[in-house]
Parts: C-alpha cells; structure tokens; sequence
C-alpha cells in the first residue's frame, strides 16, 4: 500500500509500483548483487540512475531518468503486505503476516558529500565527475530479503535463474510455466514436464491484448520470448503446433534439481 501523505511529488500519487518499477527492483538488485567493498558504505551499496538504467536495459533519456527517480522512491516508501506469501530461508518456512519495504534509500547531492567523511567522500565523489549526475543513492535490501539471497533461500524459483531474465513479461512466462509443471507433475495431468496450451491463454496471463488488430503482434512476442527462454537454458523448447496451440517442454526434476546443485555450490 501506498504511504498515505499528500502528493508533493510526481512519485507521490497513490500509485502503486507497476511494471517498470518491477524492472528497476531488479537492476537494484543485481547492483547490490555485483557490488564491491569499495562500493559499500555501511551496509548500502552506491549507484546512480544512470547506473539502474543500465542493469535494466533500459534507455538512457530524460523520461526514463524521471520514470526511474520516481519509480526508486514509490519502491523506497511502498509497504507490502505478506500474509503466507514469504518464504523466510532461516527458519525454513513461510511467514505468517507482517509488513515491509523492499528497499531503503539514502540520497546524497554534492552538497551532502560535505558533511561525509573523507572515506565516504573518496567512494561517493567519482559519481559526482560524471556528466549530469545531481544524484548519488545509497541503497540496501530490506533485511529480509537480504537475508533470503544470502541463504539462498527460495521455493520454486532459482532466483539466480530469475536475475538472468531481464523482460519481465519473459519472467512472468518462466514463473507461470514452473507452476503449471509442478501442478500438473503432481496431479499426475498429461505428459511429464510438458504443457500443452493456447495463445490466447498464455496472453490472457502476460495480460496481452488478444484484439483481432493485436493478435498477430501478440503472437510474435510471445514466440520471441519464448525462444530466448530456450536459447538462455531456462525451458527446452517452444514449438508451435497450430494457429492457436503450442507445446511447452520444460526440464525435468532431476535435470532442475542438478541446476539448483550447481548453484548452491557456487
């Protein structure tokens, strides 16, 4: 739920975190992920917009640096709700209910490197040289989240497997394909590790437009990110079998299980 203030600013709306913001947790992220000592100051890790576009994918313009000011503070001032929804990695089970923000955020303007020790100054300032850099962000996780990546902590999903997927319609694609297989492997429902369904209901989940006028284009898309699915490793194969029916070929339990291994060993 949104704080509840009045709007100040373009971020302060009421809004809800959207899509785009989905891709800006992300980049944050993989950032922390990436980060370096030299890139930490007591537990938050420095980056810049410019920085979060980058990990994204995103274009470096002017409305995506606004898009991704705005989207950082909805992400810094949101709180979420979980009730059962939680996987807590320590304890090994799902949290009951609380509350929390995924990220907390400091913000330093050149000014503020002022008041900074000389250690932060030193680690801040190169920011600073680039052009048009009025920003400089210190960022962390919140605790429970950090505290997940750290136990590598997840259920279904390899969340090193999920940081790989930069699309977060090819994401939604990947998480809705690993929860079918495990539902119909479990109820014992057609071949083992295949999902056989339709266009119009893989795009009534991305959600994407099945208009007559969009549905050639939603087909592309949806067969183009299918397609880098399989050539990253993350399903077997995509074939269209009709107009309207395709096949999804996922990799088996052992074959995931061999993948999760290798991960935890790394």
């Amino acid at each position: 739920t949104p704080t509840n203030k009045p709007p100040k600013h373009s971020w302060e709306t009421n809004k809800i975190p959207q899509e785009f913001d989905g891709k800006v947790f992300y980049a944050i992220s993989r950032i922390i992920q990436k980060a370096k000592p030299e890139d930490i100051i007591k537990g938050y890790v420095i980056m810049t917009y410019g920085m979060i576009l980058e990990e994204a994918g995103l274009l470096k313009d002017n409305q995506n640096y606004r898009r991704v000011k705005d989207a950082v503070r909805r992400l810094w001032f949101t709180d979420y709700y979980f009730k059962n929804s939680f996987y807590n990695a320590e304890l090994g089970e799902m949290s009951a209910e609380f509350n929390m923000r995924l990220i907390d955020v400091i913000i330093i303007t050149p000014k503020d490197l002022e008041r900074r020790s000389e250690e932060e100054r030193i680690k801040i300032s190169p920011h600073f040289a680039k052009p048009n850099v009025k920003e400089a962000l210190l960022v962390k996780l919140s605790d429970k989240i950090q505290n997940n990546m750290n136990h590598k902590g997840f259920l279904y999903f390899n969340r090193y497997e999920l940081d790989r997927i930069k699309r977060s319609l090819q994401k939604r694609f990947y998480m809705m394909y690993i929860k079918w297989n495990n539902w119909e492997n479990q109820a014992g429902i057609g071949d083992p590790n295949v999902l056989l369904r339709s266009f119009n209901f893989i795009a009534s989940k991305g959600p994407l437009s099945w208009d007559k006028r969009n549905r050639y284009h939603t087909k592309k898309i949806i067969i183009k990110d299918n397609e880098e699915l399989v050539k990253n490793g993350l399903i077997k194969a995509f074939i269209v079998l009709s107009k309207n029916e395709v096949k999804i070929v996922m990799f088996s339990e052992q074959e995931r299980h061999e993948k999760l291994m290798k991960y935890l060993s790394e």
